[in-house]
């Protein structure tokens, strides 16, 4: 039984870690192809900058083909602001119930 449960788990933590992997992997392709392989570095504070540099256009300025062009600047902040429209409404609605159950309980007094 015990070796049932930890396999499960062991195999649920694997497919996430693995997800993980791949972005990555993927992420550290595009800073070797785009930026680290066509420059040449005289010191690792120089490789800290460059480095810098390009992950500033990495979110900023680059298009995402995985988001159908936009940057990841603007996925981000897209997705921020419906979070805080969504829980803006949810807090309207929140106060229109109380405002009904007094309302309510104000009449029926």
């Amino acid at each position: 039984m015990l070796r049932q449960c930890t396999h499960r788990f062991d195999s649920d933590f694997s497919q996430g870690e693995h997800t993980i992997t791949n972005l990555s992997q993927r992420l550290w392709r595009s800073v070797k192809d785009e930026y680290m392989y066509l420059r040449a570095y005289e010191s690792a504070s120089a490789v800290r900058i460059g480095l810098n540099r390009y992950f500033n256009f990495y979110n900023s300025r680059r298009s995402h083909s995985s988001f159908d062009g936009p940057t990841l600047d603007q996925v981000y902040f897209k997705s921020l602001t419906q979070t805080k429209a969504a829980k803006s409404m949810k807090i309207q609605s929140t106060y229109k119930a109380e405002d009904d159950c007094s309302n309510k309980r104000g009449s029926s007094a």
